[in-house]
């Protein structure tokens, strides 16, 4: 059965109801020591636009092979989460539960999305599109920091937040980068712009500095491409960009939308020594219950109770170790080193399809945050991941299925 064509309106829709369900979500809380899953609107949205296109006929199914390498981590993940529940006496069923599901969510959601990605025009939104969807989370994430000053006890999640505004900019640099001759570079110096005022609004440091490196390796890519005449325009477009942070970020705070900003930035080293502290403890909380653990692990999110009894800091008291391949580590021994290594070989072999600066900027953006973040619980990566898996594994689209004669 052969999938209908998308519009152009179906696929701009699309990308739409993906990045607001990733926007609409709830924290709930699992056991008595702060472990936490985030459910997202998207968790509905994208298994059911999956199902649809599996209805309508748009999807191609992969070779066995193919399936088994997203299955087996599932299947081993939930293996060893259940003789863990049944072994180890000390498991604290709930987290453990909340991080089995948010763990196989992972291969599932990377899954779905490429078997959706194999559609080329599934891939090109409109520029239109994603321009109005970086400017709505922007001016989502900075009402939330706005209302975060204005109420208490209002929460706001500004590395997810963040995360997000990044991961859009980066597809749009994915997306521009395939055009030969640059057209509205002025338009996109100020569209970068507001992006990373937004980022330097929401005091997120590491994605501060992962949205300006890879806005830099972007004006050097795009650097390049100008000769004679045109590196004059090239130069205007970068004092362009530096008067318009200056002035989005005087604006906002005059308006009082960046009134954190001047608090927080004015404690900036103390804030990031405060942060690189308590996060060189965990990690050597994590590292010692990773050895003490292996070659099974503690089990899939229980840091926070182990971590509870063995610190004296309240500061401590929490359940992410914030070091993607410790916690892998410390949480599922050896099959993390087998985990990680799994999202790793996805990673590097997403960059095939993408040139040098492209292909850094992926690294920048996957590989940084997992460092300093339990990166692999935030959907958006697994948008960009699955749709530059996509672009490698199926350039053109999917092989037509072959009609066997009569």
């Amino acid at each position: 059965m052969e999938g209908r064509k998308l519009s152009q309106g179906a696929v701009d829709g699309f990308w739409v109801l993906l990045v607001f369900g990733l926007l609409l979500f709830n924290p709930f809380d699992f056991g008595q020591n702060g472990s936490q899953i985030n459910l997202a609107i998207y968790d509905i949205v994208l298994p059911l636009i999956f199902l649809v296109a599996v209805v309508q006929g748009q999807i191609v199914w992969p070779k066995r092979k193919a399936a088994l390498l997203f299955f087996i981590p599932w299947l081993l993940v939930v293996f060893h989460s259940v003789l863990t529940a049944v072994l180890v006496e000390r498991t604290d069923l709930s987290p453990l539960f909340a991080g089995a599901l948010r763990q196989t969510a992972f291969f599932f959601d990377i899954g779905m999305l490429v078997l959706l990605f194999q559609s080329p025009e599934r891939r090109q939104p409109s520029r239109g599109a994603l321009i109005f969807l970086i400017f709505a989370v922007t001016t989502y994430a900075l009402t939330m920091r706005y209302l975060e000053e204005q109420i208490p006890n209002w929460p706001t999640y500004e590395t997810i937040y963040a995360a997000i505004i990044t991961g859009l900019l980066l597809l749009f640099f994915f997306l521009r980068s395939s055009e030969e001759k640059p057209e509205g570079f002025f338009k996109i110096v100020a569209l970068i712009a507001w992006a990373l005022t937004a980022l330097l609004l929401l005091f997120t440091k590491l994605f501060v500095l992962i949205g300006f490196l890879i806005a830099t390796l972007f004006f050097v890519e795009e650097f390049r491409k100008f000769e004679g005449r045109r590196a004059g325009q090239f130069l205007r477009g970068m004092g362009l960009f530096a008067v318009l942070v200056t002035v989005f970020v005087v604006v906002l705070v005059e308006i009082d939308v960046g009134r954190y900003f001047i608090r927080t930035y004015g404690s900036f080293a103390s804030e990031i020594a405060r942060s690189l502290d308590i996060r060189l403890q965990l990690w050597s909380f994590a590292w010692q219950f990773a050895l003490e653990a292996f070659p099974w692990g503690i089990g899939l999110n229980q840091f926070g109770g182990y971590v509870a009894e063995a610190a004296s800091s309240k500061a401590l008291h929490v359940a992410s170790v914030h070091n993607t391949p410790l916690r892998l580590l410390m949480e599922l021994g050896i099959l993390g080193i087998g985990i990680f290594g799994v999202v790793v070989a996805l990673v590097v072999y997403s960059g095939r399809g993408l040139g040098p600066y492209q292909r850094t900027m992926l690294y920048l953006y996957i590989f940084m945050p997992m460092l300093l973040h339990d990166a692999l619980g935030l959907r958006i990566f697994h948008i960009g991941l699955a749709f530059c898996l996509a672009m490698a594994l199926f350039p053109a689209g999917p092989a037509p299925k072959e009609r066997r004669s009569p």
